[in-house]
């Protein structure tokens, strides 16, 4: 059974008491020497100098919320966590050895990335899980590889981060939210600014970053809370996005190396700079790009003969079904618009649609070369080419 050595009503550390709380106000200096343990039941605020030696162990338990607070970091060897109901993180708290998840979650200000549990090179932790777990920001620093214990109320949501240059810190969270129209932070990352290499974009989770690496790459996983299959039809076309600082666009992080099925899986990134990302989470390969833009890499030329025969009587483009909007504007060998219309559904028939500087416009245009541009604003694709009218 461990011993715990209680910190009582001393001078320089005052219990103060709010109605059935109380706290523990260090205004001084606050040592934990080798082979102490204290054992919290108590709220904590440190305004002090508070650090700890090797072999010593604190930990927060009882059955209200742990409140830990204060204007000065809090530096520990060994800490636990044994609140069923949970503690409140409000200040910077690093660990130099072992963070011990017994019950419990660890809550901090997510709008604040500054305020974490911070794992200090080589420190671990032990027994997280769906019940215990971080809500807010963990770091880690200096260390080539952290799975960082990140989660939301109901489930453990892990983000694996490797590097080769561990000179530095990383700071994660987990938000179970549109990244479009987060509540939770001061800040949002539209899901439709994205670059054209990238699909649809999850709508339902993403892990927020702050790191000074320059190289890593990141391990996520899904399950079928993820609702993969909103934005998948098959688990190849997944991958991981980030958020760009520079660019204010979701870029694509991996190529298509996603391992599983939609209801549970994993996929690592390619190497990239966290410091220069914000936010990650998944999305898919752009697949009306992949099965249009490359199996059609120019949409030909056509030829029109609109005699009321059945046969070539309209401008047909075959393959725009499924593109979603598109705007197809026609244009005569002197570089004039004849025909200009939105949600092209093979209406031009040889007849000019745009003005009375088209001489007999209801006869028809005369047998020529004329010129097409066709633009899919929802595929950021367009496409020119030309026809022959045969009169």
């Amino acid at each position: 059974m461990k011993k715990y050595k209680y910190i009582v009503a001393l001078l320089l550390f005052p219990f103060q008491f709010f109605g059935q709380s109380a706290e523990l106000n260090n205004a001084a200096n606050l040592y934990l020497h080798s082979g102490a343990t204290v054992g919290m039941h108590i709220n904590l605020f440190n305004q002090g100098e508070f650090n700890a030696d090797e072999n010593s162990l604190m930990g927060f338990y009882g059955e209200i919320p742990n409140i830990i607070d204060g204007v000065e970091p809090i530096n520990l060897y060994d800490v636990e966590f044994g609140n069923d109901v949970g503690t409140f993180l409000r200040v910077r708290m690093n660990v130099r050895n072992n963070v011990n998840f017994i019950s419990g979650n660890i809550v901090t200000p997510i709008n604040i990335s500054t305020i974490f549990l911070n794992f200090e090179e080589n420190a671990f932790y032990t027994g997280a899980n769906d019940d215990g777990k971080l809500i807010g920001f963990g770091a880690m620093t200096n260390t080539n590889e952290f799975i960082f214990p990140v989660g939301d109320r109901d489930e453990l949501r892990p983000l694996v981060l490797n590097t080769n240059s561990p000179q530095g810190t990383t700071a994660a969270t987990y938000l179970r939210e549109n990244a479009s129209n987060t509540t939770t932070l001061n800040r949002t990352f539209n899901t439709e600014q994205k670059v054209r290499d990238v699909g649809e974009i999850s709508s339902n989770e993403f892990w927020v970053i702050d790191s000074n690496l320059s190289s890593a790459t990141i391990t996520l996983n899904w399950n079928f809370r993820s609702t993969i299959s909103v934005i998948a039809q098959d688990v190849s076309e997944v991958i991981i996005v980030g958020w760009n600082k520079a660019v204010n666009q979701w870029l694509p992080l991996s190529g298509t190396t996603a391992v599983g099925d939609l209801e549970q899986g994993i996929i690592t990134s390619d190497s990239f700079n966290p410091n220069e990302y914000d936010a990650v989470t998944f999305a898919a390969l752009p697949l009306p790009f992949d099965t249009f833009a490359v199996d059609n890499p120019s949409l030909g030329e056509y030829f029109l003969s609109p005699n009321n025969d059945g046969i070539n009587d309209a401008l047909v483009f075959d393959d725009l079904e499924g593109t979603g909007e598109n705007l197809v504007q026609i244009y005569d060998k002197f570089g004039r618009l004849v025909f200009k219309q939105a949600n092209y559904t093979n209406e031009f028939r040889g007849v000019a649609n745009t003005g009375s500087f088209i001489l007999k416009q209801e006869i028809g245009l005369p047998a020529g070369i004329y010129y097409y541009t066709i633009s899919l604003p929802e595929l950021q694709l367009n496409y020119q080419g030309y026809f022959f009218i045969d009169r």
